[in-house]
């Protein structure tokens, strides 16, 4: 318990009142404040979605005495404009959580860039990896349109050595 106490001390040290987007080797930006309450969604996802993630926070202590990985993901699909990024930027405002994420396009970003990305997010947890137009990444059908594979987001994502503390 000492060693949770003291990384939570740590986290409330480094947190600001604005979360920030790390983009990896990129810019930071400040997020613009949103609440769960400005989400134009129907208000049964609303609901659902804010019941599901501040359920995951209250519950790091059941995940613990079970020895399961505490580690939440969320896929969030829809048109342009549907009120993804703005569930989003809810999450992370309503826990000041920053946010890290990657140019998947950039022919430049690699595999050894996602796991830097990952590494970057552990040492500032709890915080949220984005992923943006996963779908056009790593398309059905025709060739991939990043140079990260696939096989090694899903370890990063999932696999034995991810981190615990990230959404």
């Amino acid at each position: 318990c000492l060693d949770q106490l003291i990384r939570l001390l740590e986290t409330v040290d480094r947190r600001e009142s604005t979360p920030k987007l790390h983009v990896y080797r990129g810019r930071t930006r400040s997020i613009a404040p949103c609440s769960w309450d400005d989400l134009v969604l129907d208000p049964g996802i609303t609901s659902l979605l804010k019941r599901d993630f501040e359920q995951f926070w209250s519950r790091e202590e059941w995940f613990r005495e079970r020895h399961l990985p505490f580690r939440r993901g969320y896929l969030l699909h829809g048109s342009p404009g549907n009120g993804k990024s703005a569930s989003v930027r809810a999450m992370m405002c309503s826990r000041k959580l920053g946010a890290y994420t990657m140019r998947l396009f950039d022919r430049e970003m690699g595999d050894s860039d996602l796991e830097g990305l990952f590494d970057e997010a552990l040492k500032e947890r709890p915080a949220i990896i984005l992923f943006e137009d996963l779908d056009r990444a790593f398309p059905r059908e025709g060739e991939s349109m990043t140079q990260v594979s696939l096989q090694r987001l899903l370890n990063c994502l999932d696999g034995v050595a991810s981190g615990e503390g990230i959404v």
